[in-house]
């Protein structure tokens, strides 16, 4: 019995072992394939700023960035079911090699997707006449009204066509492929910059830029669409007869968590440009976007090699495998942190000579904001992996009362400092709000986490 005992440890052991190592292989290679779309994207951004900048002007450059950030608050109304909801009940799915479950989830978050869509664009028809959007970002007579509602028109039908296929990214990462989508987001980065050379050679201001980025963007998510489900997976192929109350309640209980994340998610991140545009003006929104690209580039590369861990935590968990899960998290933090300080510290010696040759000396920010800005760059260091597991592990609850917290010290701090700091003051509410809620709360959180499923992990060791 001992015998027998000790030879099915043995074999799980190895079992386990081997799952471990293919988790970090499928990892590694979507972290791999994300840094050459990032690598491509950052490229294409490199030459796409100074193009926008030159087409746009300073004042509509700032009112596309807002818009952008506008469409990021829209976002949240998709619940997690084309996003972390989705993402974290498909990953449990193939941890469990539950195919049918798999196909009930990806066809009731489509249809679900296509609803909130439809209900999006009637209540935005409905309540378009009666927003002052001229005031709304703060515009100056030098835009015309009509090109700022063409642009805004175009910007929410163009982002409610994407919202139900928007699935096939959350699908490629619930199987660990996210290699896919990232060969697929190469495409879109190559032919947008196509796009916007094509733009830039017209006159149609905001309404052509949006219209030309946004259709590139939306072919090639159908072209990605077609191939999901054709050659990789075409058992989830979302039949409208797949939808299931079971998976409906799945994905909404899951998802009801994210959305109070995600709202406060857009304190923390969306919130800038808006709080900029109404206290200093939209043009100084370009100012703050070009800093805070090029100083937030070592979290491009963190973000590469850990959110593609995210599946990988979630089908751990289903299957019980703690010591790699916390094993994995060690090492995450550990390469964050190295490749962060390796990378932030020179950037920001470098980020105005950059600046200056990049878009010109009229986009150069002030000392004060460069240092904000990488205070925060190295504390999201720490903070990215930590968030990971968290939701890998599906400690929304927690995570989401981290990130509230985090939101209203960034947005009320944020007014206050912008008011008196300037943009150095938006950079510095984001760099205390990270240091002050999210690093003690996160470790509260995996601690806790870690020490209830570690003993559930011990006790099922120990049975007989």
């Amino acid at each position: 019995m001992v015998n027998l005992r000790a030879l099915r440890g043995g074999f799980l052991s190895n079992e386990s072992e081997n799952r471990g190592r293919d988790r970090l292989r499928r990892a590694g290679v979507s972290g791999a394939t994300s840094m050459l779309s990032q690598g491509l994207s950052i490229a294409t951004g490199l030459i796409s700023v100074p193009l926008t900048v030159g087409y746009l002007g300073q004042e509509r450059y700032g009112i596309w960035l807002t818009i952008n950030s506008l469409l990021m608050w829209l976002a949240i109304s998709n619940l997690g079911f084309g996003g972390n909801a989705l993402i974290n009940s498909l990953a449990e799915a193939n941890g469990k090699d539950d195919r049918e479950l798999a196909r009930e989830l990806v066809a009731t978050a489509f249809w679900s997707l296509v609803g909130i869509a439809a209900s999006l664009v009637v209540v935005f028809a409905l309540a378009f006449p009666f927003i002052p959007w001229s005031a709304v970002f703060n515009a100056t007579s030098s835009v015309p009204t009509t090109e700022l509602h063409w642009a805004v028109i175009l910007s929410v039908t163009c982002f409610a066509l994407m919202f139900p296929i928007s699935i096939v990214d959350a699908v490629y990462q619930s199987y660990q492929r996210g290699y896919i989508g990232n060969i697929w987001a190469m495409v879109g980065s190559v032919l947008s910059l196509a796009a916007l050379i094509g733009v830039t050679r017209m006159e149609g201001g905001l309404p052509l830029l949006v219209l030309a980025l946004s259709g590139v963007r939306i072919v090639v998510t159908l072209a990605n669409v077609g191939y999901l489900f054709s050659r990789q997976y075409p058992w989830l192929i979302p039949a409208p007869q797949a939808v299931t109350r079971r998976s409906f309640g799945r994905l909404m209980s899951l998802g009801l968590k994210y959305l109070a994340a995600q709202l406060a998610g857009i304190g923390m991140f969306q919130s800038q440009p808006m709080i900029i545009t109404q206290i200093l003006g939209p043009a100084q929104v370009g100012i703050f976007n070009v800093a805070q690209r090029l100083l937030t580039l070592p979290l491009n590369v963190v973000q590469m090699f850990t959110f593609p861990l995210m599946p990988a935590y979630a089908e751990a968990r289903a299957r019980n495998d703690w010591p790699w899960i916390r094993r994995t998290l060690r090492r995450s933090l550990i390469a964050s942190v190295a490749v962060t300080l390796c990378m932030a510290i020179p950037l920001m010696f470098l980020v105005k000579p950059i600046i200056r040759a990049w878009v010109g000396p009229e986009m150069i920010p002030e000392d004060a904001l460069i240092l904000n800005m990488g205070l925060y760059v190295l504390i999201a260091g720490i903070v990215t992996p930590a968030s990971v597991v968290l939701y890998g592990l599906e400690r929304v609850g927690g995570q989401a009362m981290i990130a509230t917290a985090n939101a209203l010290v960034t947005v009320i701090l944020g007014i206050l400092l912008t008011r008196t700091m300037g943009l150095s003051g938006i950079a510095g509410s984001m760099a205390f709000a990270l240091f002050s809620v999210n690093l003690i709360g996160q470790a509260l959180q995996i601690r806790r986490a870690f020490k209830f499923e570690q003993t559930e992990w011990l006790g099922r060791q120990v049975s007989p």
